[in-house]
């Protein structure tokens, strides 16, 4: 059994979690199956089928990537079950976003029952926001879909941080009722002197994630939103706001990842209740990204929209 790690008394919030992270040797961010991955798809020369062998060499990463295809998300006909299939219907980008998500929410496993079924949840609920802020992007014609995605997949890393470092102490944070994310920050703040946006901040910069992506885990909740580059990144405000309204519709209409549709959340591209659903999502998004502007241009009065 690996020794408990020693702390300080006087050592809590943030800083206890950075001590954590920088003494724990469960959080491998980098495996050899992403690294693999990563060389074939940006290989001109490779091909599909190298691209499947590589990923299943990895069971966790197979399993995940099976889970998105056969979601209600993607609305095939058909239970895909071969791998080489799932890239030729997700693409290469998509593949690729989901490889670098289950190889991140592969840090910290746990043999515990309480914490694999919590990790399961925010899984879950993190590919649920990326399919959303992915459609959410396409539908107001952003070029950033694919980047949506990723952003959406890793949006609440900060939870598995905590649940990887305190799970005793934060197990019972997640098992809170909440009517919205700022309910459950202050469970957090309560219980650990921090919360999930700044433990996120914390592994994205051990990772050396890009700023964009880091800006979107740290400023996916809260208000006003700090834009660090919006004079040179455009388009920054706007991404942020399309994974707010992808968190958002996320927990409103939660996707299904089992192949199973027997809620009103089933396949986006072909039920008119799910494209009117988007539509206002989208709209959201569109006025965020206005009063991201107006506060950045110093008028006075930009109000917080109402879902995110």
């Amino acid at each position: 059994m690996r020794p408990a790690i020693q702390q300080p008394q006087d050592v809590t919030g943030l800083e206890l979690v950075r001590r954590k992270l920088a003494q724990t040797e469960r959080i491998r961010p980098v495996s050899a199956v992403l690294t693999r991955t990563l060389r074939v798809l940006e290989d001109p020369r490779s091909s599909a089928s190298d691209l499947a062998k590589v990923i299943s060499e990895d069971e966790v990463v197979t399993g995940k990537l099976l889970s998105v295809v056969n979601s209600a998300f993607y609305g095939v006909s058909r239970r895909v079950t071969v791998v080489s299939q799932a890239v030729a219907l997700l693409g290469y980008q998509t593949v690729r976003a989901i490889v670098i998500g289950a190889t991140a929410f592969r840090m910290g496993e746990s043999r515990d029952p309480e914490v694999r079924a919590c990790r399961e949840e925010i899984w879950q609920h993190s590919m649920d926001c990326a399919a959303w802020s992915k459609s959410v992007a396409t539908k107001l014609g952003y070029r950033f879909a694919e980047e949506a995605f990723v952003a959406g997949l890793l949006h609440d890393i900060g939870k598995l941080v905590l649940l990887t470092v305190l799970p005793e102490q934060y197990v019972p944070v997640l098992h809170q009722e909440v009517n919205t994310p700022d309910e459950t920050m202050e469970f957090e703040r309560q219980a650990l002197q921090t919360d999930h946006l700044a433990a996120g901040g914390l592994i994205a910069e051990r990772w050396s994630l890009p700023m964009r992506l880091r800006t979107c885990i740290t400023q996916h909740h809260g208000w006003p939103i700090e834009l660090p580059d919006a004079q040179s990144d455009k388009l920054l405000g706007a991404l942020i706001a399309v994974v707010r309204c992808g968190n958002a519709a996320s927990r409103l209409y939660p996707l299904h990842h089992d192949g199973a549709q027997t809620t009103p959340a089933v396949a986006l591209r072909t039920h008119e209740m799910e494209q009117e659903i988007l539509t206002a999502f989208a709209e959201e998004a569109g006025r965020l990204v206005k009063s991201l502007d107006a506060n950045h241009d110093g008028v006075t009065g930009a109000r917080r929209p109402h879902v995110v």
